[in-house]
């Protein structure tokens, strides 16, 4: 998104459609429209229960993923909501939307992150290239309707990779689970994107969400 500023010597563009006769102030960026005010929630399900011993050894026999995740987004506001499906590079930062995890231990006093601090994982990637954005990626969520994110791959590998990379001791722990729409983000690495796609993709929302808590048993 660039900004154009303008320097007039007797005029004030007020707003993109009113013209004022004033001494120059400040002068607004009339390029970009005005953010849609959404009334979204994410909606977190997991199973009660993690075993570490059973994901890594998954994980070494090329197992895909021995957890259950159910995610979803409602829209509660009165008009339609455009948004993209997470991709590859959505969890560190190299394309839109980004998601990530939050995992506290249960007796803590700390705080997750807020919903415009969404985590990311940066382990090392084998590689820059991501994946390609489709036309299929950018959707629509009706009024009082629901999008289920319960099958993107990049969740549940986030998700794995934050458990294998991370000290977790056995124990009961927070989770909650980010999911933030910018619109204006250029995609980082290496790709081949649908041209329709990534003009669609600017015209989304911009939307910041955080989940519900789930509390979950992490055993050794």
């Amino acid at each position: 998104m660039k900004t154009t500023s303008l320097m007039m010597a007797a005029l004030l563009f007020t707003g993109c459609d009113t013209l004022l006769t004033k001494s120059p102030v400040g002068i607004p960026d009339c390029s970009t429209p005005p953010r849609r005010t959404t009334h979204c929630r994410l909606l977190l399900g997991l199973a009660p229960t993690l075993s570490l011993a059973k994901i890594r050894r998954d994980h070494q026999n090329g197992g895909i993923f021995p957890f259950d995740v159910a995610i979803q987004i409602e829209n509660g506001g009165d008009g339609p909501v455009r948004l993209v499906m997470p991709g590859d590079g959505s969890d560190c930062s190299l394309r839109t939307p980004l998601v990530g995890w939050s995992i506290l231990p249960l007796h803590t006093n700390t705080d997750h992150p807020a919903p415009n601090e969404c985590p990311q994982n940066f382990f090392p990637r084998c590689c820059d290239v991501i994946g390609s954005l489709e036309k299929s990626d950018v959707f629509v969520v009706h009024r009082g309707g629901s999008r289920s994110l319960s099958h993107v791959f990049e969740i549940k590998s986030s998700l794995e990779h934050l458990l294998l990379n991370t000290p977790i001791d056995p124990g009961t722990y927070r989770f909650v689970f980010y999911y933030s729409n910018h619109p204006e983000l250029e995609f980082g690495g290496v790709g081949i994107h649908d041209a329709t796609a990534m003009q669609q993709l600017t015209e989304t929302d911009h939307v910041e969400l955080i989940s519900n808590e789930v509390l979950v048993e992490i055993t050794p």
